[in-house]
């Protein structure tokens, strides 16, 4: 009796709780067969009460059946309750209540001539002379799918009663028990599972399911322990790469991190994130002689899939500072930014006083721009990208100055021609 649980006259309260794989088996009858009874798979509540809510239980077994169990009923159920006899200090009468609330009882196994049932309610009179009637109470609340469910027949003195009745006897569609995320195995709903979205209400379900995922997930709990979590796809669109762009997704849930490579068009991280995740999307593979700049890159609480990404690709340019037209290639602004990030400045010291007054980069933007245009801003071609080259020649070019000589005078490191280092310089400003 009770292969998880035997519960005799006290309470037991299930929330959030998976139980599968108990079974109950009837002993032999004076050491021979016929066999006695098994009662309550998972859980036999004699004279208690037994609440179970939010709740799965499923594939516990019972066998053997004679009739002869102490309840005098069929051996049967995954949960068993009874009232039975008379209260052993006083003779008085027994009562037993079961309640159960948005939860999953289903696929009991019986074997031997025990019963198919899933929830059995039973009553046992009593026979001494201060009992005035056992009663057993079954409450089903909420929404709830069971198998198959009996309320016995009352009797003299005795009175079995059924409060409200499962919603459905569906397959639940349950996945086996497995490693589904927290700490305990649980038995996950397929895609379509009459469990999803169809508890009555979320009243006494706790904040999380047994995995510590957050209810409800969609319109409504789901019924038993595992609360169907949503996961929704991050992508977006590329446009003007030369070549595949390396993208990062980080998210505060899992998976926390995933980088891919996308060419241009739309795209989407292959991986799915978990409904209420923060993420962000970063480039971290820019295509040669190019710079990808991302927006609308990130956001918080996920609840639908997000396709707004907008990753566009460029050649680079010396508007550093992103501050056309009124500051586009500006000596002040543009031309000193490049000057002190080759010179080692970051953060407030790189941009302090040197922002045009539409500048639409910040500090961090201006350093991650810069790094992934050295190789443009390589004007002399000697393979350096230098403060004292090729940053003071686009300096000189950006205050005004035409002349080829002028520009170089002291600063080319290379081969390359004159005007050909204005050509290079030029370019960068279309």
């Amino acid at each position: 009796m009770g292969g998880a649980i035997f519960n005799h006259r006290g309470s037991v309260n299930l929330t959030n709780v998976t139980m599968s794989g108990n079974s109950a088996s009837g002993g032999t009858v004076f050491g021979n067969p016929p066999y006695g009874s098994g009662l309550g798979a998972a859980i036999f509540n004699l004279n208690g009460t037994v609440t179970i809510q939010f709740s799965t239980l499923a594939n516990n077994a019972v066998s053997n059946s004679t009739g002869y169990a102490t309840s005098r009923g069929p051996g049967d159920a995954t949960v068993y309750s009874v009232a039975y006899g008379n209260k052993i200090e006083n003779g008085t009468a027994s009562t037993a209540a079961l309640t159960i609330t948005n939860s999953i009882i289903t696929g009991t196994v019986a074997s031997n001539g025990a019963g198919n049932n899933d929830v059995v309610n039973n009553v046992v009179v009593g026979t001494h002379p201060s009992n005035t009637g056992n009663v057993a109470t079954l409450t089903y609340t909420g929404s709830n799918i069971v198998g198959a469910s009996q309320n016995a027949t009352s009797t003299a003195g005795a009175t079995a009663t059924q409060n409200g009745a499962p919603t459905s006897n569906a397959n639940p569609l349950l996945d086996v028990l497995a490693n589904n995320g927290g700490p305990t195995q649980t038995m996950l709903p397929l895609a379509g599972s009459p469990a999803i979205d169809t508890a009555a209400s979320c009243t006494g379900a706790n904040a999380t399911d047994q995995r510590g995922i957050a209810r409800p997930q969609g319109p409504q709990c789901d019924l038993g322990a595992v609360e169907v979590a949503l996961f929704y796809t991050v992508g977006g669109n590329v446009s003007g790469a030369t070549s595949p762009v390396g993208l990062s997704l980080t998210s505060s849930l899992a998976p926390t991190s995933q980088s891919q490579t996308f060419g241009n068009g739309n795209f989407s991280f292959t991986a799915p994130l978990l409904s209420g995740s923060n993420w962000s999307v970063t480039v971290t593979t820019q295509p040669a002689g190019q710079f990808c700049n991302v927006t609308a890159g990130s956001g918080t609480n996920i609840t639908s899939a997000v396709t707004t990404l907008l990753v566009n690709c460029q050649v680079p340019t010396l508007d550093i500072d992103n501050s056309s037209p009124s500051t586009k290639y500006d000596a002040a602004t543009d031309g000193v930014l490049l000057l002190r990030y080759l010179l080692g400045l970051r953060g407030s010291a790189l941009t302090s006083a040197a922002l045009g007054a539409t500048a639409q980069r910040n500090a961090a933007q201006i350093e991650l721009y810069i790094a992934a245009s050295l190789t443009a801003f390589d004007v002399d071609g000697d393979g350096l990208t230098l403060a004292t080259t090729d940053g003071l020649m686009i300096l000189r070019r950006l205050l005004g100055i035409t002349n080829a000589a002028a520009i170089t005078n002291g600063a080319k490191n290379s081969a390359r021609s004159d005007a050909d280092v204005r050509a290079a310089i030029e370019a960068l400003m279309p």
